[in-house]
């Protein structure tokens, strides 16, 4: 499958109702070759979504292996708890993960910190508009610092 039609069905995968959409998912995953980028913004996403998203993607190694973006911005109903599952589900590929105005807590911050030093290849990292205490934006910035070519938007 081509870059541009992934891309294109990664688009729609935000105009469709949750079950089309973990659907699109599962057959982008685990039916196509590797996938490379992942957009479900503004979809309403939910966190009984993202757990299962999680889960496709540690059981899809394989294809997943390659995925480089990854956003669910503007999804306020997904939760730290589903934040946080995601984050160790994402394969090390992964250089660029958006989160921005998802209703996250300093409880996703601090895995997200955790995360910061163990994900190799990250590049940037968009989480603005959340609602993350000075003092954790503070700490965040700082391992986010000590990390080379690493822009963190928060």
């Amino acid at each position: 499958m081509s870059n541009h039609l992934r891309q294109a069905i990664s688009h729609s995968l935000g105009h469709n109702q949750t079950s089309n959409r973990l659907m699109a998912c599962h057959s982008l995953i685990r039916e196509t070759g590797p996938l490379v980028s992942l957009a479900l913004r503004s979809c309403e996403l939910t966190a009984e979504e993202l757990v299962a998203l999680s889960k496709l993607f540690r059981h899809s190694k394989p294809q997943a292996s390659q995925l480089k973006s990854f956003s669910i911005s503007y999804n306020e109903q997904i939760g730290d708890e589903a934040f946080c599952q995601l984050l160790t589900a994402l394969p090390p590929s992964v250089d660029t993960i958006g989160a921005v105005g998802c209703a996250l807590t300093d409880e996703s911050l601090t895995a997200i910190d955790d995360w910061l030093t163990t994900a190799s290849n990250l590049q940037m990292v968009c989480i603005e508009n959340n609602l993350f205490s000075t003092e954790s934006k503070q700490l965040l910035q700082a391992t986010a610092g000590k990390k080379q070519g690493l822009l963190l938007v928060i």
